[in-house]
């Protein structure tokens, strides 16, 4: 274990924005955020915060307990809400108005004239969010997204350039229990990319058009407009043939679609799914298991840079896993990807060949 330098480590690959997604709430993303945040200063880096959804609250809406709130130092530029911003006592100054709308009112670009703490309160939807950060990116080194809890679209890679995975020990009673969960939420964020030109064309095509699509051995396609994802389903199962090569679809790959699609076409051996990018999955490790045990294969037409791990060996509730232990065996088990406990200040990288 050595001391962590996390902000170096982005700044090497060269992203300009980054994602920081958590398994579930109190996994320490935003210990993560306010890190970077610290980190960027030191560097000289000129910083913009953004969020998908609401965070930075000082209380949990659902456990009522205390949560550590965001920290921007001078000069940081951050989206939130007009009334969020008055409920705080920083000085900030608008920068542009998003021309965004929310509960609490316009969401404005504002930089930092102080050091303090921040409610962000951002959009809910890719297109707002890619206007949020258009208009940061010009006053921005680096641009960092605290994504929502269950809304992991923050991590597509149409919107961030960069992913850090936060996780810890509320998602499992034991180290195992955390590592196999964390390992199987990374396995969906780097499934393969689609390598075959003409199919990364087709499907790239059909999704920005909201559509999916049946794809043959001889690249026949049938388009298939998604109203809604029953009947989509529906009309892309009675669609399906011998001589299928693929499905694509636009949206996500549910538990429910792909038991029924299991369920209605019997054997589904060597059938490649193409979705947009690993944010769409939405299964049961057990049902993605025996898919590809099973000899199908799911598949992106965009692929997740995933930067990090970070982990959060506690809970509110004050259990506290081995984090040595927990670093360790996740570094063994995702090999090439730092992992980061940010409180110990301690990092770990395995690679392939060790």
């Amino acid at each position: 274990m050595t001391e962590v330098q996390i902000i170096d480590y982005i700044l090497r690959r060269g992203v300009k924005s980054v994602a920081i997604v958590g398994m579930a709430k109190n996994v320490g993303k935003t210990v993560t955020l306010n890190h970077l945040i610290l980190k960027a200063e030191q560097e000289g880096l000129r910083l913009g915060v953004t969020s998908i959804g609401r965070d930075g609250e000082r209380i949990d809406a659902l456990s009522a307990a205390n949560k550590p709130q965001i920290q921007v130092v001078s000069g940081t530029l951050f989206a939130t809400a007009q009334r969020s911003l008055e409920k705080t006592s920083i000085r900030a100054q608008v920068v542009a108005d998003t021309g965004i709308s929310t509960v609490l009112g316009g969401v404005y670009i504002y930089q930092a004239m102080e050091d303090g703490f921040v409610e962000l309160v951002g959009p809910h939807s890719h297109s707002q969010l890619e206007t949020v950060l258009d208009l940061m990116q010009e006053g921005s080194d680096l641009i960092v997204i605290d994504g929502a809890i269950n809304r992991s679209s923050s991590a597509a890679p149409t919107i961030s350039e960069g992913v850090i995975l936060s996780t810890g020990a509320v998602i499992g009673s034991d180290v195992l229990t955390v590592v196999e969960k964390t390992v199987f939420q990374v396995g969906c964020f780097k499934l393969p990319v689609v390598e075959d030109q003409r199919l990364q064309e087709v499907g790239s095509k059909l999704v920005e058009e909201n559509h999916g699509g049946i794809v043959s051995n001889t690249y026949n396609v049938k388009s298939i407009k998604m109203q809604t994802a029953l009947i989509g389903m529906e009309e892309m199962i009675e669609s399906i043939a011998e001589d299928t090569a693929c499905l694509i679809l636009p949206g996500a790959l549910t538990e429910g679609l792909l038991t029924t699609l299991e369920a209605e076409i019997g054997q589904v051996y060597n059938l490649n799914i193409i979705i947009q990018d690993g944010t769409r999955v939405f299964l049961e490790p057990r049902t993605f298991h025996r898919f590809i045990g099973r000899g199908g294969q799911i598949q992106v037409l965009n692929p997740i840079n995933l930067l990090a791990v970070t982990v959060n060996s506690t809970t509110p509730q004050g259990v506290q896993l081995n984090p040595d232990e927990l670093c360790t065996t996740l570094a063994r088990q995702l090999k090439n990807i730092p992992i980061y406990d940010l409180v110990l200040g301690k990092s770990i990288l395995i690679g392939r060949s060790q």
